[in-house]
């Protein structure tokens, strides 16, 4: 295994998406950072928290006003786009997309897009939304201002006629907080090692990076089991020691 990695990052790192990596501009949105939110998206976790509050907001929009909420996606207004998060939609008849932040998308048929593992994660969604549920759809597709993909989970959720979506992050070389620097590196990295991939190796690099995603989510949630049971051995021990004074 340690050889496959090694043969694997010395060659190269994931296929380039069309489209996907150009730059879309940043705005404020109260869901990250502000008392309304449910949190401050520094983690995975709390950007998949967010990505199903801003969804819930925008399916709110939706059916208030179709059009004008459609264009506030597009374009990143009322509080529908973070840094990383934003809300894409796609008619639900013919998939063609109604609303992206990236313009080059717009009126393209959805169902035609595939990510570098060849996977139609566009038709996935299609299938699985509907109405007063959140379905989540697993692929590889870039930041917003990059050319890696890297794992990304999306919400979606079918609003008449309307399937609407906001995807999270939960990749190997997002910011970790508590080494910035690090993080920053790695990132750099892949950039560089994205151009010179062989195209008969990134079917196996994407194949790697959707296991070692799949780890560390399974990591994540041991851990989170252990913080829960720790948590409540400490209840129990306070409860105990507030009774042996009573």
């Amino acid at each position: 295994m340690r050889r496959t990695l090694a043969a694997l990052v010395c060659r190269g790192a994931l296929a380039i998406a069309p489209l996907a990596g150009a730059a879309m501009p940043a705005q404020q949105a109260i869901a990250c950072g502000d008392a309304e939110g449910s949190g401050a998206c520094t983690d995975s976790n709390s950007a998949a928290q967010e990505s199903r509050w801003i969804l819930q907001r925008a399916a709110i929009a939706v059916q208030a006003d179709e059009m004008k909420a459609l264009d506030q996606f597009t374009h990143g207004q009322g509080g529908f786009r973070t840094q990383d998060l934003y809300v894409f939609c796609m008619n639900g008849s013919d998939g063609r997309i109604t609303a992206h932040p990236d313009s080059r998308l717009m009126g393209q048929d959805a169902r035609t897009l595939h990510d570098p593992t060849g996977k139609a994660f566009a038709a996935e969604m299609l299938d699985v939304a509907k109405e007063h549920t959140i379905a989540e759809v697993s692929y590889l597709y870039p930041r917003p201002g990059s050319n890696s993909p890297v794992p990304k989970t999306a919400y979606v959720t079918r609003i008449n006629n309307q399937v609407c979506g906001v995807g999270y992050y939960d990749d190997l070389l997002a910011q970790d907080s508590s080494n910035p620097a690090a993080a920053s590196e790695l990132t750099q990295l892949q950039e560089r090692l994205d151009s010179a991939m062989p195209n008969e190796l990134r079917p196996d690099w994407a194949a790697f990076l959707r296991a070692l995603d799949e780890q560390r989510s399974a990591q994540k949630a041991a851990l989170a089991k252990v913080r829960v049971g720790v948590q409540g051995a400490e209840a129990a021990l306070a409860g105990e020691h507030s009774t042996s004074y009573q």
